[in-house]
């Protein structure tokens, strides 16, 4: 059975999700698209806490200025080991291993202007590649934008840019079914145009409560999706992504064809070229981190399926020498050794005795190294452990098979749809604090969003806003060596908190969305005068799919 071929160029019927019958959950086999995050992507085997740390000092490194010619400074670097091993779980292996890696890394910033950090199976990417021009543009508009606002401002996030206003509603939007497109130039005259669309889109499946999940595989054992997939689809609504095409043989260079939802195609007009250079900017970052076959980017730096201990087990403490004392209660002996208040449910001296070993034992966090080397990792050669997986795989593949997009190749011709938002956090002296967003992923899985970019132009008298990133994760009992005493020590060892990611002014990040992100709270520096944080996001709908967008969706604002 072959995917079914997707249209909405307008010569023809539309045949998108939600309409000409094809079903609005309709989902691409995973081989022949991209990985969403929606219960699909899962970080496995599982991070360990000393990955984590180097994960995170190599984001902070990069962050100081000169980082990248820095780090080839001998002199410089003794002072940055000196302050690297003095963080938690830093281990002379691993700031050498982190060298290395930083090594690497700079001279493909070198080239390009961005990294990819936090990059284990999913990744970010920060460029400072965005001219200061383009910055110059977008503070420019947004005043604009904001002039442009007639209602009065009743919340600190003012959305100057949103594509949930007047998106494609079923039952309500006026669409070009039949045949027919809406170019960019033709916007404004395209009102009223086309038929209103179907109330509940055909193949629309309610919650189906009977869908179960394999417990260790985490597979669907029927072919539907599952409850949490079906609270992710919307039978309402679905955001109306912009049209981009390529406009040369080769390169990034983009020009937007269809109008940007809720963005006047005339007066904002020079703004669509600035949102056309950020989306070519975005492109090569977004190949770096998109995910395909749920087969992550780059593989894990530390595998291993169990911990070792800093000290061996003493006599005294073995379950044999154990069993020894309490074999005969009644003797005199055990009675004066043991406090009545020993005594308890579980145990006498046996179980004090290994309450005391468990105090006094130690274990050792795994090191980087230690299964494989550096250059063994770069390679791909990356499945050796350090404690074996407690039972045999026969699927699992030793090395990992790198990969590589070119979404200015693969899709030239087709073009690509994106979903754009410009907002404003607007502090006062009436507001003095922003609360911060959820942990979200963006967009329904209708929306069929794959990457995300967000670049901050215009930051004022706020405290530093940072974005956090959390992903999920899996740990199957079965393959992990540990006894039911050793389970606090297995979650040390394998901690899983989120990655938090400065959202530093003027810095572009790029990341897909196998990764929830939230923003934290921000608020004025000085609480005596106003002060904001403007951003744009860009989303990419999987070029993969079709669906439906601005090109076939006549203008709705009346006001315009």
């Amino acid at each position: 059975m072959t995917d079914p071929c997707l249209c909405n160029d307008g010569h023809g019927s539309l045949k998108v999700p939600g309409f000409s019958d094809v079903p609005l959950d309709l989902e691409i086999y995973s081989q022949n698209r991209f990985t969403h995050g929606a219960t699909e992507w899962v970080q496995w085997p599982n991070l360990t806490a000393r990955e984590l740390a180097m994960l995170g000092l190599m984001n902070d490194l990069t962050e100081e200025h000169g980082w990248h010619k820095n780090i080839f400074d001998d002199d410089l670097m003794v002072d940055w080991r000196m302050q690297a091993l003095s963080r938690p779980l830093i281990s002379p292996k691993a700031w050498d291993w982190c060298l290395a890696e930083l090594q690497d890394k700079a001279l493909y910033f070198e080239q390009t202007g961005n990294i990819v950090v936090f990059n284990t199976g999913a990744g970010i990417v920060k460029s400072d590649a965005v001219a200061e021009m383009i910055q110059t543009e977008l503070r420019d508009a947004a005043k604009l934008l904001e002039a442009d606002e007639k209602a009065p401002r009743q919340q600190v996030v003012l959305n100057l840019v949103d594509p949930s206003l007047f998106p494609l509603v079923y039952g309500r939007t006026r669409v070009l079914m039949d045949s027919g497109r809406v170019s960019l130039d033709s916007t404004i005259n395209s009102f009223g145009r086309g038929a209103i669309v179907l109330d509940i889109p055909p193949g629309y499946f309610r919650p189906r409560r009977n869908v179960r999940r394999d417990p260790l595989w985490s597979e669907e054992v029927t072919p539907r999706a599952t409850n949490s997939d079906d609270e992710r689809w919307s039978a309402r609504s679905q955001w109306l992504p912009c049209e981009v095409d390529f406009i040369n043989n080769s390169g990034t260079d983009v020009r937007i064809t269809s109008y940007v939802n809720n963005l006047h195609p005339i007066r904002s007009r020079a703004l669509y070229g600035t949102i056309e250079k950020l989306i070519s900017q975005s492109i090569e970052p977004w190949n770096q981190i998109l995910i395909k076959q749920n087969r992550g980017r780059t593989p894990i730096r530390i595998r291993t399926y169990g911990v070792k201990p800093d000290n061996e087990r003493p006599k005294w403490a073995t379950w044999d020498n154990l069993r020894k004392l309490e074999s005969d209660r009644s003797n005199t002996a055990f009675k004066e050794a043991i406090s009545p208040t020993w005594e308890t449910k579980n145990g006498g001296l046996s179980e004090a005795l290994y309450t005391k070993w468990k105090r006094l034992r130690t274990w050792r966090h795994p090191e980087p190294g230690t299964a494989f080397s550096f250059d063994d990792w770069k390679a791909g050669r990356a499945g050796k452990t350090i404690i074996d997986k407690k039972i045999d795989d026969p699927n699992f593949n030793t090395c990992h098979n790198f990969y590589k997009f070119a979404l200015q190749d693969s899709f030239r011709k087709k073009g690509l749809q994106v979903v754009v938002k410009i907002s404003s956090v607007e502090l006062t002296l009436e507001d003095l604090a922003y609360g911060g967003t959820d942990w979200h992923l963006d967009g329904m899985l209708n929306d069929h969003i794959v990457a995300s970019a967000l670049y901050v132009f215009d930051v004022k008298n706020v405290t530093e806003a940072r974005l956090s990133f959390r992903q999920q994760t899996r740990m199957e009992q079965a393959e992990f060596h540990y006894s039911k005493h050793e389970m606090e020590i297995l979650m040390e060892v394998f901690a899983i908190p989120s990655d938090e990611e400065d959202m530093d002014d003027f810095v572009m990040f790029d990341f897909p969305p196998s990764l929830q992100d939230l923003g934290s709270p921000i608020q004025l520096l000085n609480p005596t005068v106003s002060g904001h944080c403007k951003f744009i996001s860009l989303h990419l709908v999987d070029p993969h799919y079709r669906i439906c967008s601005t090109r076939n969706v006549p203008l709705q604002r009346h006001d315009w």
